[in-house]
């Protein structure tokens, strides 16, 4: 095999494994981003004690959003967070069972109340996940370059 062909055996390889992280990064920013135009800063309100009772996102890698169903009473509501290394940084994990305080902007995705999360707390750990003004994630102004 010539060093030309598997150059591009190798080139095909990177793009083949590399390609698919990089839209899944996209998609969940974009997916912020589309979600901080629903966010609605005269509907933030803050709830405590409630229960997670599943986590979703964790699973698919460190940059995926995690959101979690929280039980409030007899019912529930989703509770869109902020991607797994992002809570991390901030000592946040979660797991079945947690009991956490939510301050966000409660609002109807697809038909159902979502609540987009501003802050999280969770026994002494606690994150400030979008601006409470705008909904604009956190993360993503984190990985920004500062301004001069």
């Amino acid at each position: 095999m010539n060093r030309i062909t598997l150059a591009r055996m190798t080139t095909a390889l990177l793009f083949t494994v590399a390609a698919p992280i990089i839209v899944s990064a996209q998609q969940d920013s974009a997916g912020a981003r589309s979600r901080a135009g629903v966010f609605d800063a005269a509907s933030v309100a803050s709830f405590s004690g409630l229960t997670v009772v599943r986590v979703d996102g964790a699973s698919r890698g460190p940059g995926s959003e995690i959101s979690v169903i929280l039980a409030i009473g007899a019912d529930s509501i989703t509770a869109m967070l902020a991607p797994a290394d992002f809570l991390a940084s901030k000592l946040i994990t979660l797991a079945l069972g947690d009991v956490v305080e939510i301050a966000g902007s409660k609002v109807m995705m697809g038909g159902k109340p979502v609540l987009i999360a501003t802050e999280i707390t969770k026994g002494n750990a606690a994150a400030v996940l979008r601006d409470k003004a705008t909904g604009a994630p956190a993360w993503l102004s984190a990985s920004a370059p500062p301004k001069p």
